[in-house]
């Protein structure tokens, strides 16, 4: 528990010299239940977060540097620690999709 708490403090020192903001989270009709999707600001390093993220611990399942953004799981409390960075444009519940029709051709 130590390595998150250490993210905490270092992110309330981060926060101390920036703009206060945060994110909302965009809730999912369908979610899986604790994953999420971190989306980047851009021209941020997806590299430098996902190093940073599971140094601390937090499991990080998805990388897309196409989007500049990350997917995870993350306990609410986490959630809302990430919900607060400054490098965050916006954290959306991971879903589940189905196949609604197929067509054989």
């Amino acid at each position: 528990m130590f390595p998150k708490n250490l993210l905490i403090l270092s992110l309330c020192v981060h926060l101390a010299s920036s703009a206060l903001r945060r994110v909302n989270v965009v809730k999912s009709r369908n979610p899986v239940p604790g994953e999420y999707i971190v989306l980047l600001e851009p021209g941020v390093s997806l590299q430098r977060h996902v190093k940073a993220a599971t140094a601390v611990g937090l499991v990080i399942t998805y990388e897309w540097d196409f989007i500049n953004a990350f997917g995870g799981t993350f306990t609410d409390y986490e959630v809302e620690v990430i919900s607060w960075q400054a490098d965050v444009c916006c954290i959306e519940q991971n879903s589940y999709t189905y196949l609604d029709s197929w067509v054989a051709q």
